[in-house]
């Protein structure tokens, strides 16, 4: 049943973000444009332009705050009242292509085409938003909080778990491994594989269970459990957790880390009966 349809949209797969319970915005593909709609109206509100094309947005739990991953590389905070553009800086190398906030709003994790995921503090990012309004002349970037190289391919899809401070965080990528780390620590918990590139990922609300839409048009499901035996080796990039099954008919068996999977229930949707 859709409930209602919205004119004139064309957004990507990260290019939608609920501002607050009468609003939500979209970036327009292939465009510098961004389009604020309100849910009552099929037309947009305002149509803003914005520097560069935008592949990712997010915005913050009050609606205050506005973020964008542009394909150049560069992250862009606006606050949602005034439109003002506030601060802008170089977040990733590439693309960047999804974006997710803690439940808090403390921390803004990225992922890129490059690769990369980076955790920035947001109270940081506005700090350095006032700074520059105070004098853009002696105006400072954001530093990130984390960096992980562990994806061989470009990350597609970041989200967070709710159970702040010790959140989840999980990264898919095209290389077809889903990372999962502990946020405040950093460090690498498992990686689950994927039968071809993983394209998004979601997390129950209380981290049990995660779900991954792969590119062949699946989802597959996997259950995070936590071992009696708290077996780390270390966390790096280079080898947390080690690497486990993400089959469509459930997860492989636990590897070398704090979180096993368990054997996972049938896939939920597919593309096709098949």
């Amino acid at each position: 049943l859709i409930a209602r349809t919205y004119k004139d949209c064309a957004t990507g797969a990260r290019g939608l973000a609920v501002v607050d319970g009468a609003h939500f915005v979209a970036a327009q593909a292939g465009k510098p444009q961004l389009h604020v709609y309100a849910w009552a109206r099929e037309q947009p509100v305002f149509r803003c332009q914005t520097p560069e094309e935008l592949r990712a947005l997010v915005c913050t739990s009050d609606g205050a705050y506005c973020i964008g991953g542009g394909v150049s590389g560069r992250v862009y905070l606006w606050a949602t009242r005034s439109g003002a553009l506030l601060l802008a800086w170089d977040a990733h190398f590439k693309s960047v292509t999804a974006l997710a906030l803690t439940a808090d709003d403390g921390l803004l994790v990225a992922g890129g085409a490059d690769a990369l995921v980076t955790v920035w503090s947001f109270a940081d990012v506005l700090a350095c938003a006032e700074a520059a309004a105070a004098n853009a002349s002696r105006a400072r970037v954001p530093s990130p909080v984390w960096t992980w190289s562990a994806h061989s391919l470009g990350v597609t899809a970041v989200t967070v778990g709710a159970a702040c401070p010790c959140s989840l965080v999980v990264s898919a990528s095209l290389d077809q491994t889903v990372h999962v780390r502990e946020l405040a620590r950093g460090e690498l918990l498992h990686v689950l594989r994927a039968p071809s590139a993983a394209h998004s990922v979601a997390l129950s609300p209380c981290e049990h269970a995660l779900f991954v839409g792969t590119a062949d048009g699946t989802i597959h499901e996997a259950t995070l459990v936590l071992r009696a035996t708290h077996d780390m080796d270390g966390g790096d990039d280079r080898g947390g957790g080690g690497g486990s099954g993400l089959g469509r008919h459930g997860g492989g068996g636990g590897g070398a880390s704090g979180f096993g999977v368990a054997p996972a229930a049938p896939p939920i949707a597919a593309a096709s009966g098949g």
